[in-house]
């Protein structure tokens, strides 16, 4: 049976971001449980947008040359304009590093793709889970957990590969990054971005989202055609997508840093009224309309088994949901 021809990209440009690629992403990706267990099983290249100076740095570095074991690597160097604030160019970055995965991985015949950013930390046994899905689906879909990469840098410090996943989660909960932390229901100051609503049990978490992420998929032509967020306006696109409602399906986390959407909180409780009028907002950046239905997607971390959500907790969000409509 002739191998599949797998796709992954990422943009890593600026000091911080290189080390978090190199100290956390590459580690957990890495492992012998990660792309090493795949590599017999599909043709990986590993494509890396960058701007001229981190390419210095990231060519001859030995995660590179360790990648390069396992995949094809590929640096795709851009230029910069006269941006003052280039990490907080990110975003258009990242639209932009997506649509030219896309287009190549259309033009080069790729099955699969994985649209990365660099802060993201995966699990043991992470790509054999998703691309075991892939066969019956065209994306697996997942709202990654959100910790903070300055407190989790001790533990991190500790670690050559990757965890386990119900590890990896209790790394996160236990340092979950100030934008998740404003939005859980029930706070007096709620997140003004509450693309995410979260109940905690203390065990774990509920979460209802209006954004996921296709982590792996098929790539179409019409994607082309968006602005590109992979979180926003690609999943509409996914006709038979597998929803990881059990994070650990797909156990993928970002390791943020603390200013990243600082402050994430507004001086007001959680309410109905306010999510709702947050949703059919029509200043930018607006919610795209197919944004809204994902909502009612019940979401798990690590697992509803090991969650420990009550049926009370799931019926509020459940009524919360309906209400936001």
């Amino acid at each position: 049976m002739q191998k599949k021809k797998y796709l992954i990209s990422n943009l890593v440009y600026g000091d911080l971001y290189l080390k978090i690629f190199l100290d956390r992403h590459l580690k957990s990706v890495l492992d012998d449980a990660n792309l090493p267990r795949v590599k017999d099983q599909v043709d990986i290249e590993y494509r890396i947008y960058t701007d001229t100076t981190t390419q210095e740095k990231l060519k001859t570095h030995p995660m590179i040359k360790r990648l390069a074991a396992y995949a094809n690597v590929e640096i795709v160097v851009f230029e910069w304009d006269n941006t003052p604030d280039k990490f907080g160019a990110r975003y258009p970055l990242l639209m932009m590093v997506f649509k030219a995965t896309v287009d190549y991985a259309l033009e080069k015949n790729f099955d699969y793709v994985t649209a990365w950013v660099a802060d993201l930390v995966v699990a043991k046994d992470f790509f054999s889970r998703i691309l075991s899905r892939m066969e019956e689906h065209d994306a697996v879909f997942v709202l990654p957990l959100r910790a903070a990469f300055e407190s989790t840098a001790g533990a991190f410090g500790q670690i050559n590969g990757a965890l386990l996943d119900v590890n990896l989660f209790n790394l996160g909960y236990q340092h979950l990054h100030p934008l998740w932390i404003a939005c859980h229901w029930g706070s007096k100051r709620f997140t003004r971005m509450p693309y995410t609503l979260l109940w905690s049990s203390g065990r774990g978490l509920l979460a209802r989202s209006f954004s996921v992420t296709p982590i792996i998929f098929k790539p179409q032509k019409e994607m082309l055609n968006t602005n590109g967020m992979i979180d926003g306006d690609i999943p509409q696109f996914f006709k038979n997508p597998f929803w990881c409602e059990d994070w650990i399906d797909a156990p993928v986390m970002g390791v943020e840093p603390l200013f990243c959407h600082y402050p994430p909180f507004s001086n007001q409780k959680s309410s109905v009224p306010f999510i709702r009028r947050w949703a059919y907002r029509r200043e930018s950046p607006p919610i795209h309309p197919t944004q809204r239905p994902l909502l009612k997607k019940r979401l798990y971390y690590p697992s509803r088994k090991y969650a420990g959500v009550s049926w009370w907790m799931r019926l509020k969000s459940d009524i919360i949901t309906f209400l936001v409509g």
